[in-house]
Parts: structure tokens; sequence; C-alpha cells
């Protein structure tokens, strides 16, 4: 329960201060929520480390993560980089119970943009 979300949230901080300058055109997906590390912006910025900018090739999968976490991600990245993701073979992806809209969202439109680069 600490070392894995530990290590997913050091992948998205060095991806934030280091990767997108060495790869500025990947498109990315961080498992589990980036360990929730986008909830750590505004500590980030409360230190020094400046405004947190939403990068449209970046994006965040559900796995492990319900209601409750994948609300507070698309509190502080917007709804546009979440994608439903699941720990198959362990659990099933969850219909996190955010509207209809929301799971069209997690569930066609952000992921078609992940694999295609376009909207759906």
């Amino acid at each position: 329960m600490v070392q894995y979300p530990a290590q997913l949230q050091a992948a998205w901080w060095s991806w934030k201060l280091a990767g997108r300058s060495l790869l500025p055109n990947l498109r990315i997906c961080f498992v589990a929520g980036a360990g929730l590390a986008p909830l750590q912006h505004e500590r980030f910025s409360a230190r020094g480390g400046g405004r947190s900018v939403v990068d449209p090739n970046v994006f965040i999968d559900t796995s492990s993560y319900g209601r409750q976490g994948i609300d507070n991600l698309s509190r502080a990245l917007g709804i546009d980089p979440i994608v439903l993701g699941s720990d198959r073979p362990y659990a099933e992806p969850i219909d996190p119970q955010l509207g209809e809209a929301a799971l069209r969202a997690i569930a066609v439109t952000n992921p078609y943009r992940l694999l295609e680069g376009v909207s759906a």
C-alpha cells in the first residue's frame, strides 16, 4: 500500500520535471491514477514549484480507484485526461457513478484520444 503508490508518484513527478522536455510529442498514460500524485500539485505550487498546467498528451488510468479517487483526480486535472482502467485479473473496472457524461468520457472519448491522438 505504500511502496507501489510511491513509485507511481515518483514516475509522475519525474515526467513532469524532465520527461516532457525530452519527449515533447509523446502521449503517455500513468496507471493507477499515478498514485494520486496529481492531487499534490497544490502542495507543489505552494512550495515554489510553479503553477500546474494540464498536458493534453498525459493521461491517467483509474485502475484501483473508484468514485472518490476518480472524482479527486478530475478535480485536479479535469475529466479529459482520465481513462477507465482495471486491475484485471484481480479487479474489474467499475462504474464510478459520476454520471453518464463522465462515464462516456473516461470509457470512450478519452481512451480514443490516448490511443489515436484525436477526438472520438
